[in-house]
């Protein structure tokens, strides 16, 4: 009976529906960082048969090592080796990969459930998870390879990627209460008049 209430209350499922998306958003966007950017920082790249094709270096084949049957553990562990992660952040991308993979495949029975305090505190545990790698990645590999140079100073935590603001901006929209979210439209639109 507990079911029903939940998807027949209006506010109850659409904040289930928009937990959801947002959860599965940040999850796969962050699996997706930690796998490409690796590869594509350590790899040859060239076009094989019309196609975009990878060419192994010895350093992204020790990778690979690290765990040979989940490429995203390999990556997982390849940022700790650097220090970008801790064990800490691994056990709380696993319990993330866990509530991700009930999300998808038990997604009728996960719609019929509350938010939870502990669902939320998970979010967010991914949510700073994607922003540390994210500005690490940035202060770490970006500004240090790159040929252009950095004037004045610079405030290393204030560092962000156009795709973490994008993701910000789908978080306050969806979770948040939109203030953000406008204040980045406002200075977007005001700038492309």
């Amino acid at each position: 009976m507990e079911y029903f209430k939940n998807i027949y209350n209006h506010d109850i499922l659409k904040q289930k529906i928009n937990y959801i998306a947002v959860f599965t958003l940040i999850f796969e966007s962050f699996k997706d960082f930690i796998i490409t950017q690796p590869r594509d920082f350590l790899c040859l790249m060239g076009i094989k048969d019309g196609k975009l094709n990878y060419i192994e270096s010895p350093e992204y084949k020790k990778l690979r090592s690290l765990d040979k049957r989940h490429l995203d553990n390999a990556s997982f562990k390849w940022f700790i080796e650097l220090n970008a992660f801790s064990e800490e952040d691994f056990a709380i991308y696993n319990d993330s990969r866990k509530k991700r993979n009930r999300i998808v495949h038990e997604m009728i029975s996960e719609v019929g459930e509350k938010v939870t305090e502990e669902d939320m505190e998970l979010l967010v545990k991914m949510i700073e998870l994607y922003r540390k790698i994210d500005k690490w990645w940035i202060n770490e590999i970006e500004i240090q390879i790159s040929t252009d140079e950095i004037s004045g100073n610079y405030d290393s935590n204030d560092i962000f990627s156009i795709q973490d603001m994008i993701l910000e901006s789908i978080v306050d929209i969806a979770i948040g209460d939109g203030k953000m979210y406008s204040r980045i439209s406002s200075l977007f639109n005001q700038q492309n008049k």
